[in-house]
């Protein structure tokens, strides 16, 4: 009875472990996807409004007004904050999912911003 449940254990974590990784590879291969739409030109809020899954700032074309340093994730912010103005983040990844940031302004403590996020889906 202990092998079985062992072996049923390990089978549920792998299978929960695989889809995760499909899950997280689908998300990134989306984020790339939408990186290299926005630089070849496309219109980043455009793109943010379309397709980006943060739902407190898509259908803001992904703006987020003047915001205070800390309050965002402290790997978003590590990222952000090392960006000039209107310069555009390659894909990276937080515990929330993956983001692509465009600073529209900063100041030394608060900065005005455009994102897509994706988020990655373990469907089941």
């Amino acid at each position: 009875m202990r092998i079985f449940l062992f072996a049923l254990t390990f089978l549920s974590l792998h299978i929960g472990f695989s889809q995760t990784t499909v899950a997280d590879s689908t998300a990134k291969a989306e984020i790339d996807r939408l990186y290299n739409m926005v630089m070849e030109g496309k219109s980043f809020s455009l793109v943010a409004k379309i397709y980006s899954e943060d739902q407190a700032s898509a259908s803001r074309g992904g703006l987020y007004d003047w915001t205070e340093r800390g309050t965002f994730d402290v790997a978003f912010e590590a990222i952000v904050y090392k960006l000039t103005i209107n310069e555009i983040s390659k894909p990276f990844k937080t515990q929330y999912g993956y983001h692509i940031v465009q600073v529209v302004e900063r100041e030394e403590n608060r900065i005005m911003l455009r994102q897509i996020m994706i988020v990655p889906k373990i469907e089941r």
